[in-house]
């Protein structure tokens, strides 16, 4: 599901300001199409050239808070953390630590405790950026309602369905209002609803809102984007719980391909992509691949110590099931015992098995 990120833009006029706002927008426009590592690469090269006293330090949170974005969609989570905590200790030098900045911050922040499965701590972060944002914005502004889908998102991780429904519902009607039916940011809400649905088995209507963010995605990023790689394997899901195998094979190849191609072999998506491909060519009734894939998947997990630990899980599950399957039950059992050992370790309501990570890594000028 998504939880969405906000790229910080602030509008400046001359001498080194304007030159920090040429670099940002140029950053911001390789974030656009996809390209992290060059736009990493130019935050970086900002930084290092940056005026530190605190006239500038507005200018150097925003640029530490959009790096953290680069870093998160990288995949690079620990750099991300830190790159926010440097963020939020300008802005609240530099504003305070009730300002509209200072909650942007914090919500990319929740946003990143949400992919790493840290739910709880995901969901205080989130819960304190709203209320700054109700109080300094309003309950219907678009960056209130940003806050309230990613706070769904991680409710509905914890198994608090009723409150999830009722922030993304909000959610999605003040973003309609305000961006219109086919903006990425609505696509964010119909994500989660759908993931919703999903939970609850209406797989019917959760196939129809991912259709819809699916053409929202393409349309707005095109096909060899790795946003709408992503949403092709949300929408691959939904075609896995309906028994559509081959439909999804063909989403999840595709999306394979661009996220290989635009982030790179080790990257948590390609790892996440990479699994849900493998338990559909298994359902298919695959041997060979699906053994392959689910190892390549293991890598990647396993050299992000930290994140996606439930999707690790979910991983060494599966490639269990499929050697059991096989007659390989000493194997299997290897597997389990490493899945019930990691999960041993995760608090029960700060996972859930899903047949794809259902993340974003959508960022959105404020």
């Amino acid at each position: 599901m998504r939880a969405t990120c906000a790229l910080l833009i602030l509008r400046i006029a001359s001498g080194q300001e304007a030159l920090w706002e040429q670099q940002m927008w140029q950053a911001h426009i390789l974030e656009e199409a996809g390209r992290y590592k060059e736009a990493k690469a130019i935050y970086q090269l900002v930084l290092q050239n940056a005026d530190t006293s605190s006239n500038f330090a507005v200018y150097n949170a925003t640029t530490w808070n959009n790096l953290a974005l680069v870093d998160r969609n990288l995949g690079n989570f620990a750099e991300a953390r830190e790159e926010y905590m440097h963020a939020l200790a300008l802005f609240e030098l530099a504003r305070s630590a009730n300002s509209p900045e200072y909650a942007t911050v914090l919500q990319n922040l929740g946003a990143l405790c949400h992919y790493e499965g840290q739910f709880d701590e995901a969901a205080r972060t989130l819960v304190r950026a709203l209320k700054i944002r109700q109080e300094t914005l309003s309950e219907n502004h678009g960056s209130t309602a940003q806050t309230m889908n990613s706070l769904g998102a991680v409710y509905l991780m914890q198994g608090h369905y009723a409150e999830a429904e009722r922030l993304c519902k909000r959610a999605l009607e003040i973003r309609e209002k305000e961006l219109g039916p086919v903006h990425p940011e609505v696509a964010a809400v119909l994500d989660n609803l759908a993931a919703l649905y999903s939970k609850k088995r209406k797989y019917a209507a959760a196939l129809d809102l991912r259709l819809r963010s699916y053409e929202i995605m393409r349309g707005a990023y095109g096909e060899a984007h790795p946003a709408t790689a992503r949403a092709m394997n949300e929408l691959a899901a939904e075609y896995d719980n309906l028994g559509r195998y081959s439909e999804a094979e063909v989403l999840l190849r595709h999306g394979l391909e661009v996220e290989l191609r635009t982030l790179g072999e080790n990257a948590l998506d390609v790892a996440n992509t990479l699994a849900n491909l493998a338990a559909v060519c298994a359902s298919q009734g695959s041997r060979e691949e699906p053994e392959a894939l689910w190892r390549r998947a293991l890598s990647i997990y396993e050299r992000t110590p930290g994140a996606h630990q439930q999707r690790l899980v979910i991983t060494l599950e599966n490639y269990a099931n499929m050697l059991r399957r096989s007659g390989r039950k000493l194997e299997a059992r290897k597997l389990e015992r490493r899945a019930r050992a990691i999960s041993a370790q995760l608090k029960e309501s700060d996972w859930g098995r899903f047949s794809v990570d259902l993340s974003d890594l959508l960022s959105m000028r404020k």
